[in-house]
């Protein structure tokens, strides 16, 4: 089977296992998000003509949003056209895993099962629930892993070219870069092996290095020309370069980056669901290994490299950038077999996978359930009414501010614009950027203001009473469990015009 038929297999494969297990698929609602709704959010304002890390703000980078933005161009009220967007992006990344399969495979049956089979890494909700930042850098990180295992292990020698390899990590480097930095790091430890390749069997570095900064330059500069074109490069640079990085900053007082990180590694490594994913990378490149001709290391070093540096505040949904190298255990497993699979085992994959798909979607406790489209509960009854009190806005993109709290995309339906650029609550937000936030709410700009979590804001002398000194009428108040499963009040309050 040639590659184009392949993709195009993939790509409906994608297309079907997402309509169950993507959050954004047409047979979920748009309640119970938090960084889905915050990108959207922020997509939705660039393409409304807000300026970006100055209308509105985050810690991501304007990839991320411009993904974001074209899925509201597709789909204004609902997530449906990020759906359609992640279908392309998660064939890509199974199209991928297929070629780097392939590369230790005569046939093309075991790649493709293969590729397969990494629907259970990717898309289980062991480390995945919403749609994240790394859900798109998987894309990138696993054209680039194929990049670089070519360059290692292909046999066929047209197929080392410096500068089609080089260029494409570059590319690669930037738009993760631009996406969310951190991965970017992590991915310069597949640009490194690359380098050691060429430096050891080639003789050369300049070469690759000079592709790898033209490639990267090729993804920068559309993104550049706008931000100095539009003056907001300044902005740019202290939103997502400079706060980005204070935001992860040890969150102790007295403790160092270092010391902060080896308690982050130390915990994460009592978390069964981490812990089992590092014992898989090094467990499945070590076995790998013991087939590869040269080069034996890169894929321990790589593997062991992402999980090491996804290991940051802790947060699981990190880790889901590494579930790319538990390939190397299905690699070693298939290779186990001494030919090619048949049609029963492709249909045993897919029934296995439709089976788990639709499980996932009609357990009351399955994450993916509580907001599918026949589900009905309190949050779904919540989220409506917040949506209605927000639909009485006589403007056509009422103004969203979030009191100490994230965005939650209550305002989707009406296409909700931020009243700022701090208009909700960052994960690490500094003084400077809370002091701005605050501000927010006593120029009295928004036209709707959100309390997640009552009790929170009044320890910090944000009462109803106080809110409503402000020239806000509180129009709605729900009591329900946060995803801690504590007890909350939220409410949200109308401007007096």
């Amino acid at each position: 089977m040639n590659d184009r038929k392949v993709f195009l297999l993939l790509l409906v494969w994608a297309i079907a296992v997402l309509m169950f297990l993507d959050i954004d698929s047409p047979l979920h609602e748009s309640y119970n998000r938090v960084d889905s709704s915050w990108f959207y959010m922020c997509g939705k304002a660039w393409m409304s003509g807000l300026a970006p890390y100055v209308d509105f703000s985050d810690s991501k980078g304007p990839l991320l949003w411009l993904i974001y933005g074209i899925g509201y161009l597709l789909s204004p009220h609902s997530y449906v056209g990020v759906y359609w967007i992640s279908c392309l992006f998660y064939a890509g990344i199974f199209y991928y895993d297929y070629k780097i399969a392939r590369l230790f495979f005569a046939d093309w049956q075991r790649p493709l099962m293969a590729a397969l089979l990494m629907t259970f890494a990717y898309l289980g909700n062991w480390f995945r629930y919403e749609v994240r930042a790394e859900d798109f850098c998987t894309f990138f990180v696993t054209l680039s892993l194929y990049e670089l295992f070519r360059l290692l292990y292909s046999t066929e020698k047209q197929q080392s070219d410096v500068r089609r390899s080089s260029f494409i990590l570059g590319g690669c480097f930037m738009a993760l870069i631009l996406i969310k930095y951190s991965i970017a790091l992590m991915q310069g430890s597949i640009i490194l092996v690359a380098l050691c390749f060429f430096s050891r069997e080639r003789k050369m570095l300049l070469q690759p290095l000079k592709w790898i900064v033209v490639g990267a330059l090729a993804i920068a500069l559309p993104f550049v020309a706008y931000f100095v074109v539009t003056g907001t490069w300044p902005a740019f640079i202290q939103e997502y370069i400079v706060n980005t990085f204070y935001t992860v900053r040890p969150s102790e007082e007295n403790a160092t980056m270092l010391s902060s990180y080896y308690d982050e590694l130390m915990a994460a490594l009592h978390y069964p669901s981490k812990l089992a994913l590092l014992l898989i990378i090094v467990y499945g490149a070590w076995l790998l290994s013991r087939q590869l001709p040269r080069y034996r290391f890169a894929p321990l070093f790589v593997g062991v490299c992402f999980f090491l540096l996804s290991t940051m505040h802790n947060f699981l949904y990190y880790y889901c950038i590494c579930t790319v190298f538990m390939l190397y255990i299905v690699i070693y497993t298939f290779s186990l077999l001494q030919k090619p699979v048949g049609l029963r085992s492709f249909a045993a994959v897919i029934l296995t996978v439709a089976f788990w798909g639709i499980y996932d979607n009609v357990q009351k406790d399955q994450p993916l359930a509580r907001v599918a489209i026949w589900a009905d509960n309190n949050d779904r009854k919540f989220f409506d009414a917040m949506s209605d009190v927000i639909a009485s806005s006589p403007h056509k993109n009422p103004r969203i501010f979030n009191l100490l709290c994230f965005e939650f995309g209550f305002g989707i339906e009406q296409e909700a614009l931020p009243v700022g650029k701090y208009w909700a609550k960052q994960n690490g937000m500094t003084e400077e950027m809370q002091e701005e936030h605050i501000a927010l709410l006593f120029s009295r700009e928004a036209d709707f203001v959100i309390v997640y979590d009552e009790a929170f804001c009044n320890e910090q002398g944000f009462t109803r009473e106080n809110i409503a000194r402000l020239g806000y009428r509180l129009c709605y108040t729900h009591i329900h469990l946060n995803i801690s499963e504590k007890e909350v009040t939220t409410s949200i309050y109308k401007k007096i015009e």
